[in-house]
């Protein structure tokens, strides 16, 4: 993991609450969530599209080494952040395989969808 994803996933963890997690363990989250609300994931969302705007293949490796911790919250945030023209056919199968969450199928869906192998 990258010294910017290690970042983020420190402040991942520090924005998670316990009552996220209880309201989303009821929906099948894994373990690995952190319990970050989707407004604050939309918050460091727009942090990062904005930082790299001018690069989106940085953009996109970031979001693939967030997508490689395995924390939930952060596999989210890296659905959203990819770059869709910078994702290949094996990037997708990788990221798809170990999914078992539906909120997480809903996003790579979003992802997929864009890109141009769809």
């Amino acid at each position: 993991m990258n010294d910017e994803a290690q970042a983020i996933i420190k402040q991942l963890r520090q924005l998670g609450t316990a009552q996220n997690r209880k309201v989303w363990a009821r929906h099948g989250a894994p373990e690995t969530y952190l319990g970050v609300s989707f407004a604050q994931l939309e918050k460091i969302k727009q942090k990062l599209v904005h930082e790299y705007k001018a690069t989106p293949e940085k953009q996109h490796t970031l979001a693939l080494a967030l997508w490689a911790t395995e924390v939930c919250d952060a596999q989210l945030l890296a659905a959203v952040l990819a770059d869709p023209q910078c994702l290949s056919k094996a990037q997708a199968k990788r990221m798809l395989r170990p999914v078992t969450f539906y909120l997480i199928l809903n996003y790579l869906g979003g992802l997929f969808a864009r890109a141009p192998f769809a």
